[in-house]
């Protein structure tokens, strides 16, 4: 059995020393050119094609199945299902990247060879969707060094190890009730990102803020933009600010809510607005990883929640 997938990631620099960087198991990224060629063989360019083998070659990095990991494959008898499954694993460690930087990294094509029992097997696809930063800038590189791409490493199976102990599957709606609050926070966040208005990103990121902390309808900015501040602490004006932050983010998500048109003085605030929630957003994100307390409250129920707020405040 022979298996070769190769692509490589769009609006990606990588700036570290040339090596293998193993992103999980069946996953890695390299930036070695001697490795690059291997694995543009011949046949490789005479089945992708002129065009895209050149593209993936003048690239200064590859997305790879190392050929010492086919053993992860066995039982797959074609490329294409073969291929989509790996999509999927990429996919999330796109999703995760925004952990260590924020970025507009996507992924376009891949390809994958599959020789099984003889059968030679071609299959591309790709993912397509176009991300964007947090003030809305898209099509652009963002650069990762070697340290950063080893932290992305690690805060991604630190991230997938943590939903997949809470029960996390993909077949699994994020609103239904199998899915936690966790899990439905995290897909408003991949939302956000793939929305290039900073306006819709705000929408979309309250939402995943109400997911985590949301126990009923009334008061919902005064009671989120609390909780958000009390969740993340720090000193009483630290949280002050965070409360204010959120009551600003709030009357621009209610704007876009409800249908209105929003005013130019806040489409030119909702830029920094939205790079400050997702600020926060990565910052709940490794509370709720690190400290288990915290972690309590969003997998807690409503009155578990709610408890733990009020006891916050008379503290």
């Amino acid at each position: 059995m022979k298996v070769n997938i190769v692509s490589t990631l769009r609006w990606l620099n990588v700036n570290a020393e040339p090596g293998i960087y193993e992103m999980m198991p069946g996953v890695s990224l390299i930036n070695d050119p001697k490795l690059i060629k291997n694995f543009l063989d011949a046949p490789f360019k005479y089945f992708v094609g002129h065009i895209e083998h050149n593209h993936l070659l003048r690239a200064d990095h590859l997305v790879v199945c190392r050929p010492e990991e086919v053993s992860i494959w066995k039982g797959y008898d074609h490329s294409e299902t073969l291929l989509l499954t790996w999509l999927v694993w990429l996919s999330m460690i796109i999703e995760d990247s925004w952990l260590v930087k924020d970025n507009a990294i996507g992924c376009e094509l891949a390809h994958c060879h599959l020789n099984n029992e003889g059968q030679d097997f071609w299959t591309s696809n790709g993912l397509y969707s176009t991300l964007s930063k947090a003030n809305g800038d898209a099509l652009m590189d963002t650069t990762f060094n070697a340290l950063e791409i080893n932290q992305w490493r690690d805060v991604s199976f630190e991230l997938r190890s943590h939903i997949h102990d809470r029960g996390f599957s993909m077949f699994n709606s994020p609103v239904s009730k199998k899915s936690t609050r966790f899990d439905r926070f995290l897909n408003f966040v991949t939302s956000s990102r793939k929305t290039q208005y900073p306006s819709l990103k705000i929408a979309q990121i309250c939402s995943a803020l109400e997911s985590l902390f949301s126990t009923s309808t009334g008061e919902l900015t005064h009671r989120l933009s609390e909780r958000v501040a009390h969740f993340l602490g720090g000193s009483a004006k630290d949280m002050e600010a965070r409360y204010q932050f959120m009551k600003k983010a709030y009357g621009i998500r209610s704007q876009v809510t409800h249908g209105s048109h929003i005013k130019q003085a806040d489409i030119d605030a909702s830029l920094s607005i939205s790079q400050g929630l997702q600020d926060i957003c990565r910052e709940i994100v490794f509370v709720i990883l690190r400290d288990s307390k915290k972690q309590a409250v969003v997998y807690g129920t409503n009155e578990f929640i709610e408890d733990y707020f009020r006891k916050e405040l008379f503290r």
